[in-house]
């Protein structure tokens, strides 16, 4: 058996990535349809068939003409399918610092147990780091946490700075076996990434794509979207907090980190992301959408930037003379997602990672489900990771770095490439 408790259900990581995940999952069977439970948890007071509604939407957004191709399903019923797991899904609506929310949690989740002793708990927090260590104080109070079969999973950004990612960190693990953390990071469920780990674990393409024929390697992302509806969270945290210190540089650690063995790739990733520095001979770019600021819930004086683009540099001995970058935005004029090798000879490689036949939190998902530390995050990288944001940020205050403002959907990028 497998229950899922997902804190902010009604938000949009949870309704636009976790759910229709976890259903593509549910249709291929990969988690046993006749012992599954979704435990939704809320502050919004909603009915039970609101609550039906917005799951069914949520799982409509995956089930296009293609859905039984796609999934490999022949003769699927679809809207059995969506029916059976929409009942299987319940929503537990309180105040997420009120006690008696979970022990209302802890009687559902026992009586889930007792229907199958080998069962699994999987909670997963999609919701903003600042609610974290609240909502684990909870759990820890109110027994959850010592369920045998309960793991945590907390989506990025984990913590908001180096320090209070150690903190969270050993608070949980306090309480917790720290095989039971997952800390998700859905770019390394992205099927390119994982080939790409899969390749230089193979000890494949090392030739070509090993350090004496490099002469950069970019992780580029872009994207058309805005903000739209995540102002607040945003505003707070900003591009390089919500993509640069997890995304980005998960995707560069997979492409550069010196491992040939699995066992050993959590610590060579965490080891080459130590040894990133800010390349001071490179530019460095922040810049703001025009409009950001007229957002709802942004600060009209609000100084987060939605586009960066960072030189960096390895104080390993392996890449010296080779230099690194990250590059995102939004309200691009393209969307594009790539790893772009530029070799000494000028010519380049770009690899494509978007998303293929399945997305990346199905990936994620199933990798918790299975154990696969391959496709988590690791506390070293995640710290590692906030101590090079903290750097980039010094240098910007020290620096009086200005925002660039740029039009949305414009060519603002392609009027910077060939500076960066």
């Amino acid at each position: 058996m497998a229950m899922f408790l997902v804190f902010g259900i009604t938000g949009n990581l949870a309704r636009h990535k976790m759910l229709p995940a976890l259903f593509n999952l549910y249709a291929r069977k990969e988690v046993d349809q006749n012992n599954f439970l979704c435990i939704g948890v809320g502050r919004k007071k909603i009915s039970k068939e609101e609550f039906h509604a917005l799951i069914k939407e949520s799982i409509d957004e995956v089930t296009s003409a293609n859905f039984k191709d796609r999934l490999d399903i022949k003769d699927a019923d679809v809207e059995n399918f969506k029916h059976n797991f929409v009942l299987s899904s319940v929503y537990v609506q309180g105040e997420l610092n009120d006690p008696a929310l979970y022990s209302r949690l802890k009687k559902d989740l026992d009586i889930g147990l007792l229907s199958k002793k080998d069962g699994s708990i999987f909670c997963k927090l999609s919701l903003p780091p600042s609610m974290h260590e609240g909502i684990i104080d909870r759990l820890v109070e109110s027994k959850i946490m010592s369920l045998k079969t309960f793991h945590l999973m907390i989506e990025k950004p984990f913590g908001q700075d180096a320090v209070s990612a150690k903190k969270l960190y050993t608070k949980i693990v306090s309480k917790l076996d720290p095989k039971k953390l997952i800390l998700i990071d859905h770019y390394l469920g992205k099927e390119p990434v994982i080939d790409l780990m899969n390749i230089r674990l193979l000890g494949y393409m090392e030739h070509v794509l090993g350090d004496k024929n490099i002469k950069q390697i970019e992780v580029r992302v872009l994207e058309k979207k805005l903000v739209s509806g995540r102002g607040m969270f945003y505003d707070d945290v900003g591009a390089l907090k919500d993509v640069g210190q997890n995304h980005l540089l998960q995707v560069l650690a997979t492409a550069a980190a010196d491992y040939k063995d699995i066992k050993d790739l959590d610590k060579a990733k965490t080891l080459f992301i130590n040894s990133l520095k800010l390349d001071l001979n490179k530019p460095h770019i922040f810049g703001q959408y025009k409009g950001f600021l007229d957002e709802e819930h942004v600060k009209p004086d609000s100084k987060t930037e939605t586009f960066f683009s960072i030189g960096l540099r390895s104080s390993l001995k392996k890449w010296k003379g080779t230099r690194f970058r990250m590059t995102f935005g939004k309200a691009m004029e393209e969307v594009r997602a790539e790893i772009i090798y530029t070799f000494n000879d000028k010519s380049t490689f770009v690899l494509p990672i978007a998303e293929k036949d399945r997305s990346a939190y199905e990936y994620v998902l199933l990798g918790a489900l299975h154990g696969n530390n391959m496709l988590r995050a690791d506390i070293g990288q995640i710290i590692a990771g906030w101590k090079l944001m903290e750097a980039i940020k010094k240098y910007q205050e020290s620096k009086n770095s200005k925002l660039i403002p740029y039009d949305k959907h414009g060519n603002f990028f392609d009027k910077l490439k060939n500076t960066v």
